[in-house]
């Protein structure tokens, strides 16, 4: 039977030639990734220094770099050592046997020899003791042999040549030429930032602030600053290149005409441009309609008018006016009356709503507004207030020819809007020649059309059938009252006139 102790010794040794194997070529991936990666470093940032990359070759660049650095690790750092610590697959011992064949000549054969020996063994899963001497033989044979002198980390000092020259060239730039690294480096790692490339002058803009109204014109302001000022001066647009007008020696300017929307912009001369700028277009709120309900006090019996766009309103006293307004790029409505100030309710996106009941005459104006902006002042209208007047009434009278108890009335009453009451009054006014009578007021309502806004009307009083003592006085009138259903009815009253009953000394004579 074969020493299982010797051949599990050969087989260590051989794991420490393959362990040493891979620590070499750590070594040697170590010195190759430092050099890769400084030449490559020293590569991009000079060339990025003198060529000036717009952003989409300058990032196409720097993930160049970023991939090709990734390569290298992997390839001569990562792959060593994940097999120097058997995190992956590594060399078989009859690799590994060849290897050290290489450098001890007559051990290669006698290292197979054995290797093969043993997996016949295993493999017909037989004991013979002549295999087993034989191997025991070849195992002391290789017993003096150290397989891992096969493998000297020392010889890696030659590679380090390759390493010398692009640190050397690294400290040479460092010392000599420092921004050609720095802004090399910066340029590349802010590889989506636009960097102007260095030019005898620079564009200056005078506006202080690059944003316009919406639908409005705006002047771009330009100013050469250097040493040298071209004389032709370029803006471009996704609409085009256009010449910029020229004021002076160094001014220049640009008129963007209804500006609809947001607009990226550069600018350039003589080869050079400038970076990414951007005009802002300001939302503008805009009131773009309104919509006007009118809804009329109940005891007018007119029916509810609409109207649109009319902001001057000649209206009764008591209407309720309804506005709906239409509205772009608006978050705030204010209504601004005489006496106050109204936030209409928004209904839905860009539409507000708003109702208020007039009493007298007013005015007013809206400003809408967002976050941006706010309208200019609006026009100024009107509301003018029509009040519900007093009634009118007039009354002529005429007695009876025969009998000065009986009184003849004739009358027309008037108002705007309509009538709620027509009455005869008249009371007991006390004097010396008569008998003290109680002071209580009496009427008679009369019956008219209420609805109309003129009416005649007759009434006869007959005297005859009153309880009129001797020497009495009685005052009497007519008062009528109108519908007004916002401030209660008012009345209006014909002029009061007196009936004197003759007394009794009148009547001796």
């Amino acid at each position: 039977m074969a020493n299982n102790s010797n051949y599990n010794l050969l087989i260590q040794k051989l794991d420490e030639f393959i362990r040493k194997f891979y620590k070499n070529q750590l070594i040697r991936g170590l010195i190759y990734s430092i050099a890769l990666l400084t030449l490559f470093f020293i590569s991009v940032t000079t060339f990025e220094y003198f060529a000036h990359l717009d952003t989409m070759p300058r990032t196409l660049l720097f993930y160049g770099f970023v991939i090709a650095s990734m390569y290298v690790i992997g390839r001569f750092i990562l792959f060593p050592l994940f097999k120097l610590y058997k995190l992956s697959a590594t060399i078989s011992h009859e690799q590994a046997a060849r290897i050290i064949g290489n450098h001890f000549g007559n051990v290669e054969d006698k290292l197979l020899n054995i290797l093969q020996l043993k997996k016949m063994e295993n493999e017909r899963n037989m004991q013979s003791d002549l295999i087993n001497a034989s191997i025991d033989q070849k195992i002391g044979d290789l017993k003096p042999v150290p397989f891992t002198a096969a493998i000297d980390l020392n010889r890696n000092k030659k590679y380090l040549r390759y390493l010398a020259v692009p640190m050397a060239l690294l400290l040479v730039i460092v010392f000599a030429a420092p921004s050609l690294l720095q802004d090399g480096t910066k340029r590349l790692v802010n590889h989506r930032t636009f960097y102007e490339r260095p030019a005898p002058f620079q564009f200056e803009i005078q506006n202080d602030d690059l944003s316009v109204v919406q639908q409005e014109d705006f002047r771009l302001n330009i100013r050469i600053v250097g040493d040298e000022v071209p004389d032709k001066v370029y803006l471009q647009t996704e609409s085009g290149q256009f010449r910029l007008v020229k004021e002076s020696t160094v001014d220049f300017y640009h008129v963007f005409k209804n500006v609809q929307k947001t607009t990226e912009f550069k600018l350039s001369a003589d080869d050079f441009a400038s970076g990414t700028y951007t005009l802002k277009a300001l939302p503008n709120p805009l009131v773009l309609n309104f919509k006007v309900k009118l809804t009329y006090p109940r005891y007018l019996n007119r029916n509810s008018e609409s109207m649109g766009n009319t902001g001057d309103l000649i209206i009764p006293a008591g209407t309720k006016v309804n506005w709906e307004f239409n509205t772009l790029n608006t978050d705030q409505l204010k209504m601004i009356f005489a006496d106050t100030t109204l936030i209409p309710k928004r209904s839905e996106e860009n539409k507000f709503v708003i109702d208020r009941r007039f009493l007298s005459h007013n005015n007013y104006s809206f400003v809408s507004s967002n976050d941006f902006l706010k309208s200019k002042d609006s026009i100024l209208y009107a509301i003018h207030v029509i009040p519900d007047l007093y009634p009118t009434i007039n009354v002529e009278q005429q007695r009876d020819s025969f009998s000065t108890k009986q009184i003849f009335f004739k009358g027309l009453i008037k108002d705007d809007y309509g009538f709620k009451d027509l009455k005869f009054v008249y009371k007991y006014v006390n004097s010396p020649d008569a008998i003290a009578k109680s002071d209580e007021t009496f009427s008679e309502v009369i019956k008219i059309n209420k609805t109309a806004n003129q009416e005649q009307f007759f009434y006869y009083w007959d005297l005859n059938q009153m309880n009129i003592d001797p020497g009495d006085y009685l005052e009497y009138y007519f008062e009528v009252w109108d519908n007004d259903g916002v401030t209660g009815s008012k009345s209006a009253r014909s002029q009061s006139k007196l009936f004197k009953a003759p007394s009794l000394r009148e009547l001796a004579q």
